[in-house]
């Protein structure tokens, strides 16, 4: 027959195998932070570790009952208690077992040189994979496309902080037209579902042609598992990717993960990000105006030389035209001095004579050669006409 006990005397039993294990046993134990409560001089975290998949595999909590082992860590690490979550630490520490509160750790030093390397550890091997790869500095080399401004967001549809970006773009003097696409940015989905949506927004530039000046990948804190994996290769690879800039927003203070590196611009809030478009708007619209202005007074400058020019061009055509038109009437004139000195009537008033034909047509020299025996021809004077008729090789004048 089994025994029969009480919930009490099983918690009983159990508390006094534990303590002749493990009392007194120290030890270190590295687990990542999923979430921090502070009560009193107290600190309560809960401790987590993942496999390869991202998935649970154990959980605890543990205990700090002296804040200044807090003080201590953040102080040689420069962090503050909101960035230990998400992070992996290694602590020495105790187990415990309470009759109500169950299994516990009681945590009495945080290993500040182990969380500092085990972080820059992580984005080294991180850096190099990129570096080997050629694809290290690819977004820090993109530029922000020109107007119009057309933005490709990763965030959670309903978050906060979307809000926040979405209400400061939208109260700019400018235009800003965006596309969500929803994606987990928090815990461990995000390593699957932020390169997703990576890969649907290359699909769109690359199929619909959309074009997109930059893609904004924002985030916020505030819950136990909302952390970017700010360090994971497959996030890292799809922003080194990106065919267009990428904007960070993820809301962190003093420490720099690899995305902040590799990114075309990182902002510390969603808020910042707009700004910083905003202020790129700004120093567009007036490069615009400077330019604008520049072709107007380039413009005006040259509008001025060129009727200048034109208007010497028309003083030099009008004296041009003149000359000619006295040359013209000059040569006109004398061609009819020279023709009126050439008229028969003159000729002969200067004791000259005209020969003509019978008919009275003026012959020319060859036709005056080439006359033949009784060939009769005219001579003209000024007081007198002769016939006169070829006789022989001499001519001789008929009366």
């Amino acid at each position: 027959m089994k025994p029969t006990y009480s919930l009490q005397q099983i918690v009983h039993i159990v508390e006094e195998g534990f303590r002749e294990v493990f009392f007194e046993f120290q030890f270190w134990v590295s687990a990542e932070i999923g979430k921090i409560k502070k009560h009193k001089s107290r600190y309560y975290l809960d401790l987590i570790q993942y496999n390869t998949r991202w998935e649970v595999v154990a959980k605890a909590r543990g205990i700090i009952w002296d804040q200044h082992i807090v003080a201590d860590f953040v102080h040689h690490t420069q962090l503050n208690l909101d960035d230990l979550i998400g992070k992996t630490l290694m602590m020495s520490a105790k187990c415990n077992f309470h009759h109500q509160w169950g299994f516990s750790l009681s945590i009495d030093e945080i290993s500040s040189e182990f969380t500092l390397w085990e972080a820059k550890k992580q984005q080294q091997t991180i850096r190099s994979s990129l570096q080997t790869a050629g694809i290290y500095t690819h977004n820090k080399e993109k530029q922000l496309w020109v107007p119009p401004i057309r933005i490709a967001v990763i965030s959670g549809r309903t978050s906060e902080w979307l809000k926040d970006f979405v209400s400061v773009c939208d109260e700019s003097d400018y235009d800003i037209s965006l596309d969500i696409y929803p994606s987990a940015v928090h815990g461990n989905a995000a390593k699957q579902e932020v390169p997703l949506a990576f890969g649907k927004i290359a699909d769109k530039i690359q199929t619909a042609k959309i074009p997109y000046t930059a893609i904004a990948l924002l985030r916020w804190w505030g819950w136990w598992d909302g952390i970017v994996r700010q360090n994971d290769l497959h996030i890292a690879q799809a922003i080194c990717n990106s065919s267009v800039p990428v904007l960070l927003a993820i809301w962190h203070t003093t420490d720099k993960s690899i995305l902040d590196e590799i990114v075309y611009h990182s902002s510390k809030t969603p808020t910042d990000a707009a700004y910083m478009l905003i202020s790129y708007l700004d120093q567009r619209s007036e490069t615009i105006d400077e330019l604008y202005a520049d072709i107007q007074d380039i413009g005006t400058s040259r509008l001025s030389s060129y009727t200048q020019l034109i208007n010497w061009l028309y003083d030099d055509i009008q004296s041009l035209t003149h000359t000619r038109i006295t040359q013209i009437q000059s040569d006109i004139q004398l061609r009819y001095t020279s023709i009126s000195s050439h008229d028969p009537a003159s000729i002969l008033q200067h004791g000259y004579a005209l020969l003509t034909d019978v008919d009275w047509e003026f012959l020319s020299s060859d036709q005056i050669t080439s006359l033949q025996l009784d060939d009769e021809f005219v001579v003209k004077t000024a007081t007198k006409e002769l016939k006169v008729k070829v006789v022989g090789w001499e001519k001789r004048i008929k009366n």
